[in-house]
């Protein structure tokens, strides 16, 4: 059965006698079909509206259009390139005073703000959103939602981050936007299995976070699996084999990372991946493979994000207790000293973002 969301644009689509609010709706069906990794419907759709208007785009239209491109740019893992369209879509939005586009416009800013941890610019597009959008525009307020309830949880504030995931179940459920409830069983699913593997690693794991992780996982892969969602094909059997690293159950992750090659693996991942793969390696008595392994993880370890650099030294420093050999000098306490700076940011950021609760009322 074809998503609710998509049956309505296309029933406003057919009956559109406004030529924006047409290409605003077609861009919307092309967002929908990037988010589920459907790319060649989504430049089908992007390519649509371009026919159209052809030289004389609407400046609305260019809003649309660049946060579609920036959309299916982020799902295809080309960051740089989403960032750029995000931009320009923002850009145009404020210059044009499309105020329609917007809202949504600063939500993926605010998404893309957030996976490079830069917090402080987060916020502010998040309040942006959440501020100007009208309580009709659930697209803009389900994806900033939904970017606040990550944040928090990455800030180790589940409680917090509840009320947050709630309102971007309503969000989604309002329009049958099923893409923003995968991408929200997902998101709790992936923050639960990093906060345990950090905690594995450090020797202090709880077996009811594990249960749970292990749950969100099912429930988010089956969900996926219901309603068709194709994209970012590999990011579910890297978070199913980093919770068999943690359960011991080292053949089968490292059955799951067997077909991950580096080209496969996003850049900012391939240290955590050849962590995992050298702890379960180590894990089945495969020393050689182990330390191989582990030499790959040491490699560009200095661009990690503040919570991977601290999962991989952490474990790094277990290989290296088990092995007795060296990889990275004082690895055990510039482990100590990433865990510490790693908390030290939840701390921080779940102060920030104290200032968003407002919109809860």
């Amino acid at each position: 059965m074809e998503a609710k969301l998509l049956t309505d644009l296309d029933d406003r689509i057919r009956n559109s006698a406004d030529r924006v609010a047409w290409a605003r709706d077609v861009c919307r069906k092309a967002s929908y079909f990037a988010r589920q990794g459907q790319t060649r419907a989504a430049l089908a759709a992007i390519e649509k509206v371009r026919k159209e208007f052809g030289s004389r785009l609407d400046p609305e239209v260019a809003c649309w259009l660049m946060l579609a491109e920036g959309i299916l740019y982020f799902f295809q893992m080309k960051l740089s390139d989403a960032y750029d369209r995000f931009r320009g879509a923002y850009g145009s939005a404020i210059a044009f005073d499309a105020k329609k586009a917007r809202p949504s416009c600063a939500a993926w800013m605010a998404h893309i703000e957030f996976n490079e941890c830069r917090f402080d610019s987060m916020i502010r597009f998040l309040e942006e959103t959440l501020s100007t959008a009208s309580a009709e525009d659930h697209q803009a307020l389900g994806r900033a939602s939904l970017d606040l309830a990550d944040a928090l949880q990455f800030a180790g504030q589940y409680v917090k981050a509840r009320p947050w995931y709630e309102r971007t179940r309503l969000h989604a459920t309002a329009e049958g936007d099923r893409s923003m409830l995968s991408a929200l069983f997902y998101n709790v699913a992936a923050f639960r299995v990093a906060n345990v593997r950090l905690d594995d690693a450090l020797g202090a794991c709880d077996p009811a976070e594990v249960t749970r992780a292990s749950m969100e996982i099912a429930s988010a892969y089956n969900y996926d699996a219901a309603i068709g969602t194709s994209s970012l094909p590999t990011f579910f059997p890297l978070l199913q084999s980093q919770l068999l690293t943690v359960e011991q159950r080292y053949y089968e992750a490292l059955v799951l990372l067997a077909p991950l090659t580096k080209e496969l693996v996003p850049r900012r991942l391939r240290s955590v991946v050849s962590a995992d793969r050298a702890w379960c390696s180590i894990g089945l008595d495969l020393f050689k493979e182990g330390r191989e392994f582990a030499m790959d993880a040491t490699l560009g370890i200095d661009d990690l994000e503040p919570d991977d650099l601290a999962y991989v030294l952490a474990r790094l420093t277990q290989i290296e207790r088990v092995l007795g050999e060296q990889f990275i000098q004082d690895c055990a306490q510039r482990a100590t000293g990433a865990v510490r700076a790693h908390r030290e940011m939840q701390s921080q950021l779940d102060v920030q973002l104290d200032t968003l609760q407002k919109f809860l009322r």
